[in-house]
């Protein structure tokens, strides 16, 4: 779709009569718009096409993006569809909806431990480690985009950094999922070392007498529940990084997801102008990525996570 027939439609969905009918009112997972501007390019030429592929003329509709709630547009009737026509509206949005939620990037955990890791146990943590599951579940979504991640050549001891400083690092692209539950007590889970991709050490916290905090580890292995996920694993196509290759935000998980080499940027890489180029080939690698991801990363159709009808 072109510019300008893009344009024409923007207008055509943004005019109405007071005869209007709200007809579904559909949730984006993010903003998608606003109610003064409308819904975004990208959406419109999106939802343009997704409804002329199911043949429904999209001249007959108008999206209103809500005064209060950027993330939901309703669905406005100019001009009365047949029953065919609705059914394909219903259903471009439905059908993500339902591929949506068959999606789980769930990691199940089985532990692991070592002889040695159980002799460095005290033994409130022997007794904690016995008192697990064998196996649990952490539910786990990725983040919203893929990040751009430079590795950094480490300093000499006692010396300031220098942000201007001109280094050469390994610049990577990483996934990050995060866990929305951690089993109780558990703080942290990375990649193992070792040549095992599905081996990783989980962490656990514990607050002794007079409110000593100490950690203790222990191995285990995961998976995904999500087939095409954990095919990716074994393809080698996701690894999980260990600890130290992790730059992780908050409580998420780093996968790496491609390898850009090494490149030269200042030691404070996030204010250097030559990081766009290589976020732009992180967001390419983002694009690739396709289904799941593309329900919870990046913007489009997929995005769509809930839809609803007025009451009669």
């Amino acid at each position: 779709m072109n510019l300008a027939r893009t344009l024409a439609l923007s207008s055509a969905l943004l005019l109405g009569g007071c005869g209007d009918e709200t007809f579904m009112s559909v949730r984006f997972q993010t903003d998608v718009g606003t109610a003064r501007w409308g819904l975004d390019p990208i959406n419109l030429q999106m939802i343009g096409e997704a409804l002329e592929q199911r043949q429904v003329d999209p001249k007959r509709l108008r999206f209103d993006v809500d005064a209060e709630d950027k993330r939901l547009v309703h669905v406005v009737l100019l001009q009365p569809l047949d029953e065919q026509q609705q059914a394909a509206l219903r259903g471009l949005f439905e059908d993500i909806v339902q591929a949506r939620n068959a999606v789980t990037f769930a990691i199940e955990v089985t532990l692991q431990p070592t002889a040695a890791e159980r002799q460095r146990l005290t033994p409130s943590q022997l007794q904690a480690l016995e008192a697990m599951p064998a196996s649990f579940t952490l539910p786990a979504e990725p983040g919203d985009e893929v990040s751009t991640v430079a590795a950094m050549p480490e300093q000499w001891p006692g010396t300031t950094m220098d942000v201007n400083e001109q280094v050469q690092a390994e610049v990577s692209c990483l996934l990050y999922i995060s866990p929305r539950q951690y089993y109780p007590g558990m703080t942290d889970v990375y990649a193992a070392k070792g040549d095992d991709p599905q081996r990783v050490v989980l962490e656990f916290a514990e607050t002794g007498e007079a409110n000593a905090f100490s950690l203790w580890k222990v191995s285990a292995r995961y998976r995904f529940k999500q087939a095409s996920l954990q095919q990716q694993v074994d393809k080698g196509e996701l690894a999980l990084l260990p600890a130290d290759e992790q730059n992780r935000k908050s409580l998420s998980i780093a996968f790496k997801l491609a390898d850009l080499g090494e490149h030269e940027l200042m030691r404070a890489y996030q204010i250097d102008y030559r990081v766009k180029a290589l976020n732009s080939q992180c967001y390419a690698e983002q694009m690739k990525l396709g289904r799941p991801y593309t329900f919870f990363m990046g913007a489009g159709l997929d995005r769509v996570e809930a839809v609803t009808y007025p009451q009669k």
